[in-house]
């Protein structure tokens, strides 16, 4: 955000709290970025959350699969605020792994299907802060069974079309 980003993704993570990381999330946050993260691909086991997604500041994204409810490897927690689809997408294929796109399973999937919504929010109205992006996507999130707000998917599917829809 030092260099103007509005949203920063973040697809990387794992367990522990760092206060250097938590500084550089508060930093960006400050400087009017939202800070996407994926929630992290190792549901089912214990240990408490991943980081970044647990940051405070941080919109924490879980994954969605083909039948619209939260993949099995997704992290659960409190901190999840949103889930996208995160099953089969398609992606660029690694360095070295040949050239066109690679099919890709994992919160980071849907963390960058967030963050791509949350830049085309900002796109079509750019006098809207960080913390309104974010409210825009929870608040028209699609809900996923169990009904209402989950340590699963948080509030609910990303609905895109209802975003873009929304008043600020």
């Amino acid at each position: 955000s030092a260099r103007g980003a509005r949203v920063i993704n973040i697809s990387f993570g794992g367990r522990g709290f760092s206060q250097a990381e938590q500084d550089a999330i508060d930093r960006a946050a400050r400087r009017g970025a939202l800070v996407v993260a994926a929630v992290g691909n190792s549901g089912g086991r214990g240990g408490g959350p991943d980081y970044p997604a647990a940051y405070r500041q941080v919109l924490a994204v879980a994954a969605l699969g083909d039948d619209g409810r939260a993949l099995g490897i997704s992290l659960r927690g409190d901190h999840v605020a949103l889930a996208a689809p995160g099953r089969r997408i398609a992606a660029t294929a690694p360095a070295g792994a040949g050239d066109g796109l690679a099919v890709r399973t994992g919160t980071s999937m849907a963390a960058a299907v967030v963050t791509g919504a949350a830049a085309r929010i900002i796109a079509r109205r750019p006098g809207l802060d960080a913390q309104q992006v974010r409210a825009i996507l929870e608040s028209t999130a699609r809900d996923v069974p169990p009904s209402g707000a989950d340590s699963a998917t948080g509030s609910g599917a990303l609905d895109l079309a209802a975003a873009l829809a929304a008043p600020a």
